[in-house]
């Protein structure tokens, strides 16, 4: 079921990570596309899984992507993804690593004299 709902989806994500992690074992960063993404008003519906998300999910998602536009991004975030203060992602990876984005950001267009 599609959805935009971040309780949702870390719960999902919570769900099967414990389905999968197996203790000693060594596990590398992947990416994840997100492709045919559809407006909210468009969401598919399913014969086997309960309604949409109630309209009280909706406004809480609303009020979190509000406050964090005005205050800036991840100034409100579930408690799942807080970490302590000064301590670093361990997913976020290494910034020298990161492929230069070419066609997205302006600053790492190639100029050719």
């Amino acid at each position: 079921m599609a959805t935009s709902d971040t309780v949702e989806l870390v719960r999902i994500a919570r769900v099967a990570l414990k389905r999968l992690w197996q203790p000693g074992q060594r596990y590398t960063k992947a990416g994840v596309i997100l492709e045919g993404l559809e407006p909210a008003g468009q969401a598919q519906l399913s014969l086997f899984e309960p309604g949409l998300v109630s309209e009280k999910r909706a406004k809480l998602m609303a009020e979190l992507d509000r406050l964090n536009r005005r205050f800036g991004k991840g100034t409100v975030q579930l408690a799942a993804l807080l970490l302590a203060p000064g301590q670093q992602a361990p997913w976020l990876g290494q910034a020298q690593w990161r492929t230069p984005q070419y066609t997205t950001r302006l600053e790492d267009l190639l100029l050719v004299g």
